[in-house]
């Protein structure tokens, strides 16, 4: 997988969900923006998605 050409989804975006997205974006260098999640609150999941 090139990171710079990968693109990741999640549904629901929960605890693991979460931990698997920072560690791909601190550690593999994959830019956030290439993230895309959903989930059942999307308040929730604004929240979650910060920085």
């Amino acid at each position: 997988m090139d990171a710079s050409t990968a693109r990741i989804g999640f549904i629901g975006f929960g605890n693991m969900a979460q931990a698997m997205a920072k560690g791909l974006v601190e550690h593999a260098g994959l830019e956030g923006s290439r993230i895309t999640a959903c989930a059942a609150h999307f308040d929730k999941l604004e929240a979650s998605c910060k920085p």
